[in-house]
């Protein structure tokens, strides 16, 4: 029995062995496990050893009571002994390699101190030389931002000194052309009032001497007519009385039976056909002085249509030429409000740009916030002021003519200031043609 047991005892170390082999990865996953493993192995070896002498005593006392319980006890105990010495080896090697790992990971850790201590003064070393760097940047940052503060506060006063010139040499140019422009304008309505006037009376004397030429005319008509009428009657009278003459002399003849003096009768013929000859060259000459007459009218006429019509072109002409000086003046006008109205822009933007800026530098501390922009709100109110200024020196003319408001729609009226033109002249009216003025006379 005992080489049984001492095969039995190394077949069940090999399986201790192989069981606590196998059991070595879950000891090195779990150390604190494992030593509390060997702590109970350690004690319950030591409770087999006091036991097995306990056993021993008592086995020896009890001999004559049964020999083959006991050995099958001392078996038992010896099996378990060596089991226990097997695991007790085991448990030692494997607190060993604990050891071992134990000292390498508290060797780790003081390496990883001493790496975590060196890393946290690189860190601090860096910390502080990108504080310091940050800080000379906050103080490089500080310097520009005065000098751009300074800078733009002498920019901001160079350009509303520049402004406030512009403004006034713009309001100076425009007092200026104000004056020149009503003094042009003045000019222009005078001259042009003078040039109807006299193309008035002009076109009055040229109406009255038409009606004076038309009358002429008519009368010379008359006086033509009345001549012509009076001569064809003396004519025919001559002749009827020539003719009753000559029946008379023929009853006389044929009652009488005397012959005829030819000289007489040959005087009588050629008087009369004298008188005939002398009554058509007459009447030749009147023709001819009524065709020349009615020429010489219709010349006049024609004369003074051209002269009418040239009259009328003249005027619109000068018309025109009004209407240009006009769209040109209030062109003029135009170009000056809106280079108020963009002077007026460009301030108002740069007063929004420096109320912002203004805000900004109030809510944020630095040199900003001493910066006011109250020269650009005076500049404002001075080209608000300019503008209405403008707008009140620009007034429109009157029109001259009152009675042509469908051609003349687009002339503006002119200030009280101007001259005030009369309603006396108005647009003449063409002249009646030939055939309207007879069929008047007639």
């Amino acid at each position: 029995m005992d080489p049984a047991l001492g095969a039995a005892s190394p077949m069940s170390g090999g399986n201790s062995q192989s069981s606590g082999l196998a059991a070595l990865p879950k000891r090195d996953e779990i150390p604190s496990s494992r030593s509390s493993m060997a702590d109970s192995a350690s004690e319950m070896s030591e409770s087999d050893t006091d036991a097995m002498s306990l056993s021993g005593i008592s086995g020896f006392s009890d001999y004559n009571r049964g020999s083959t319980r006991q050995r099958t006890i001392i078996e038992e105990q010896a099996t378990r002994i060596n089991t226990m010495s097997q695991e007790n080896r085991v448990m030692k090697i494997e607190i060993d390699k604990y050891k071992i790992q134990v000292g390498t990971l508290q060797e780790e850790i003081r390496r990883l101190r001493q790496a975590s201590v060196n890393i946290q003064a690189r860190a601090e070393q860096e910390e502080e030389y990108i504080s310091n760097t940050l800080l000379k940047k906050i103080e490089e940052l500080k310097k520009e931002k005065e000098t751009l503060a300074n800078y733009y506060e002498k920019e901001e006063e160079f350009l509303t000194n520049q402004l406030s010139k512009k403004l006034n040499h713009l309001r100076h140019e425009k007092c200026n052309l104000e004056r020149t422009l009503e003094r042009e304008q003045e000019y222009q309505v005078n001259k042009l009032m003078k040039r109807i006037e006299r193309m008035e009376r002009e076109a009055q004397t040229k109406h009255t001497s038409l009606d004076q030429l038309r009358r002429e005319k008519v009368e010379l008509e008359n006086t033509l007519e009345r001549e012509q009428e009076a001569l064809v009657n003396r004519l025919w009278k001559k002749l009827e009385r020539l003719e009753t003459e000559k029946k008379h002399l023929q009853t006389k003849i044929n009652e009488k039976d005397i012959a005829p003096r030819p000289v007489v009768k040959n005087d009588n013929a050629e008087k009369v056909e004298a008188h005939v000859k002398h009554l058509k060259r007459e009447v030749d000459r009147l023709r001819k002085q009524l065709f020349q007459s009615t020429h010489e009218s219709s010349a006049q006429m024609r004369s003074m249509e051209t002269e009418e019509r040239q009259l009328r072109e003249k005027n619109m002409h000068l018309q025109r030429k009004l209407q240009q000086e006009i769209e040109r003046r209030e062109a003029l006008s135009r170009h000056l409000s809106e280079s108020e109205s963009s002077l007026e822009l460009e301030t108002d933007e740069r007063y929004f740009q420096n109320d912002l800026a203004f805000n900004r530098g109030r809510h944020s501390p630095g040199p900003y916030s001493s910066i006011h922009p109250a020269t650009v709100s005076s500049v404002s109110s001075s080209s608000s002021g300019f503008a209405q200024a403008s707008s009140s020196a620009f007034t429109t003319p009157v029109s001259p003519y009152r009675s042509n408001n469908q051609q003349n729609n687009a002339i503006p009226q002119r200030s009280s200031r101007s001259v005030t033109t009369p309603d006396r002249f108005v647009k003449p009216s063409p002249p009646p043609s030939p055939g309207q003025q007879r069929l008047k006379d007639y």
